[in-house]
């Protein structure tokens, strides 16, 4: 996706919603796993892959098919730190 997508980036635990929104491709096991597309509450789309809720990045973008993707990295703060980097340094 272009960087020019990319809305902010969040560090924050992301909590477990097993009833979060619709499943539409992937796996779900609340708890231990968390990866593939859903639709949240407003019927948008987010992409996540995760199993522990503390290591995540949350990506918000625009004008793409996701509302937000979530994936977990071995090092969160450094790796938003990259991304808010890369978006400042284009304005």
């Amino acid at each position: 996706m272009p960087l020019e997508h990319v809305v902010t980036v969040s560090t924050g635990r992301v909590p477990w919603r097993p009833l979060r929104g619709l499943k539409l491709g992937g796996t779900s096991f609340p708890g231990i796993i968390k990866e593939g597309r859903f639709l949240d509450a407003d019927g948008r789309m987010m992409f996540f892959e995760m199993r522990h809720p503390d290591g995540c990045v949350t990506v918000h973008l625009d004008h793409e098919k996701y509302k937000s993707i979530v994936f977990e990295v071995p090092d969160k703060r450094q790796t938003a730190k990259t991304i808010t980097d890369a978006l400042n340094s284009r304005k």
